[in-house]
């Protein structure tokens, strides 16, 4: 996959060479990134918010390290939303393995890609892995390895070398702080820099977003505002969170979610639909437009509008590839948090848009949409989806929606009488997704 960007305001940290000299040394092995004082955070492993996915990324672009595995370097996202067989699959399309007939047999397709590896030097980075089962079958690959993940037991199971990652020391705290105000103003002897560094745990993702809230206004009314926030909400835990205390966190997004919702309302009522997102997955601004129910040139304005303010991160269009948005693990769980009562409802928006743009009644999942988990991520988050009467065709075969896909389906089978053509092939929807389906069926006299 693409490999994420790297923040401008990036320094190494002195363990950073040493780490890409042990990836180099070691080869075909297993390297994971451990988090210092973190309790049961772990491999390139530690708690939320360290920077783990941002030094994999950085290793995976210098020279040294993609000279060492000149065959390639593919970056594989996990999440705890995906199979180690969805980011099997993902694999063989990147190096152009033909899995069509193995799609579901997972020592096969584990075969088929290890025949490609075993001739050629490449190392693969499995970001974000937060079961043994997800990397376990990744082990029978003849090919570097370089994890990252929250979970002691992942970098226990997974063999080869440790490395630990730990929080800022005071300093490069206060230096990042600056940066991300876009200050060159010396904060060391500032009071209230200093509160904000000890109450962020010296956690990159936290100095990040509180920087960019602090360009706006003082440090000391944000941190009257932050404390404010804390007494008044009760938040959602962190699981992987170690011994930090991730409310700060979550109540400074309170805090710059509530500024929004007064200067600009378009841009918090915006930020807070991304809650739909698949967990680890970029949103095309054209899908981002139709859930923000907007044109593709103010969906461009609003994506530019998030990530200045550090609420969301934008990738550029490139080759056939264009402009996304996707969200940090910790922004995408308190929103989806925070947008509970109303993320059904989102979802139910989202899905309708994309089927109302069938092309002459006939529809089938590209892009996007066609991407492991998304379909299935979407139909389950809205339980229910009303069919547009101009779509005749529908035709997600292969796009694995399961059970929970399969009802949202059924219920929007009953009474519907346009619908002509359903193709449910390969979609995993097992004995109560077929139930639900076959009992919508018994009142739909029009589905072939």
């Amino acid at each position: 996959g693409d490999l994420p960007a790297i923040p401008d305001h990036y320094k190494e940290r002195p363990a950073d060479a040493a780490l890409r000299e042990r990836l180099i040394k070691d080869g075909l092995q297993s390297v994971s990134l451990l988090g210092r004082g973190c309790g049961g955070a772990a491999t390139l492993a530690g708690t939320a918010g360290l920077g783990k996915s941002t030094l994999a990324a950085v290793l995976a672009r210098d020279v040294r390290v993609q000279s060492a595995f000149h065959d390639g370097i593919f970056w594989l996202r996990f999440g705890q939303e995906r199979s180690a067989l969805d980011v099997l699959r993902e694999l063989a399309g990147m190096i152009d393995v033909d899995i069509s007939a193995l799609r579901e047999q997972q020592a096969a397709v584990i075969d088929a890609i290890a025949r490609w590896l075993d001739t050629r030097r490449c190392l693969l980075i499995l970001d974000d892995v937060w079961t043994p089962e997800q990397a376990k079958p990744f082990t029978r690959l003849h090919a570097g390895r370089l994890l990252t993940t929250r979970v002691r037991e992942v970098a226990t199971r997974a063999g080869g070398r440790t490395q630990e990652i730990g929080a800022l020391e005071w300093r490069q705290a206060l230096r990042l702080l600056a940066a991300c105000m876009q200050t060159g103003a010396d904060l060391s002897t500032d009071a209230d820099a200093k509160e904000l560094v000890r109450l962020s745990g010296g956690l990159p993702v936290v100095l990040e977003q509180w920087g960019a809230v602090c360009r706006d206004q003082s440090m000391g009314s944000f941190l009257e505002e932050l404390r404010r926030a804390r007494g008044q909400n009760t938040f959602v835990d962190v699981e992987g969170g170690g011994d930090y205390e991730y409310d700060t966190f979550f109540a400074g997004m309170e805090v710059q979610l509530l500024r929004l919702e007064v200067n600009d309302a378009q841009i918090e009522r915006c930020c807070c639909r991304l809650a739909v997102l698949p967990e680890d997955t970029e949103m095309p601004l054209s899908v981002a437009a139709m859930l923000w129910g907007v044109d593709d040139v103010d969906a461009a304005k609003i994506a530019r509008k998030l990530e200045g303010q550090n609420l969301a991160k934008r990738t550029e269009a490139g080759g056939r590839t264009e402009a996304s948005l996707s969200l940090l693990d910790l922004h995408l769980q308190y929103l989806r948090h925070r947008g509970r009562n109303a993320i059904a409802v989102w979802h139910a928006a989202l899905l309708r848009g994309w089927m109302e743009g069938c092309v002459g009644g006939v529809l089938k999942p590209v892009g996007y949409w066609r991407r492991a988990g998304v379909l299935k991520h979407h139909l389950g988050g809205t339980g229910s989806v009303l069919l547009p009467e101009s779509l005749t065709e529908l035709n997600i075969s292969g796009s694995s929606v399961g059970k929970e896909g399969a009802k949202a389906l059924a219920s929007a089978l009953e009474g519907n009488a346009a619908l002509k053509t359903l193709n449910l092939f390969r979609n995993n929807i097992g004995p109560e997704g077929a139930t639900a389906i076959g009992e919508a069926l018994r009142g739909n006299g029009v589905l072939t």
